[in-house]
């Protein structure tokens, strides 16, 4: 699910102008929550390219991320040249939280504006209150 909320922000911006809809921080936690969901662990690099901004804005992000408990960072066992990135529980259960939103608001969108007795047919009136549904 964040891999999808993540790509389809990335397809988004091939429509928008890119810094219209900057949130780098919600890119790196829909990142690291979807590989952490996978028991991949990302590089600090990794994340910043996540963001889709400048490194170092990438970096300020990650330190406010950690700051309020979400993120950590770990040395690599593989290479000690590489910072990892994981989600603390607390993060973890706050994406988990976030998700359900996401994925409750799409059911709702879905249930409510999608079913076919109540397809809008451009007037305000939906098949169902026709009679023609």
């Amino acid at each position: 699910m964040a891999l999808a909320v993540h790509a389809s922000r990335v397809r988004r911006d091939r429509h928008f102008p890119p810094k219209l809809f900057g949130e780098p921080a919600w890119d790196i936690l829909l990142d690291l929550f979807a590989n952490s969901v996978e028991g991949k662990r990302i590089s600090i690099s990794s994340a910043c390219l996540a963001a889709n901004v400048p490194h170092t804005t990438a970096l300020r992000y990650i330190r406010e991320l950690e700051r309020v408990g979400l993120v950590a960072r770990m040395p690599s066992l593989a290479d000690s040249r590489v910072t990892l990135l994981h989600m603390t529980d607390r993060g973890m259960d706050a994406m988990r939280g976030a998700m359900g939103i996401v994925l409750g608001a799409a059911h709702g969108v879905i249930d409510d504006r999608f079913r076919s007795d109540s397809i809008c047919l451009g007037d305000g009136e939906s098949d169902a209150a026709s009679g023609r549904g």
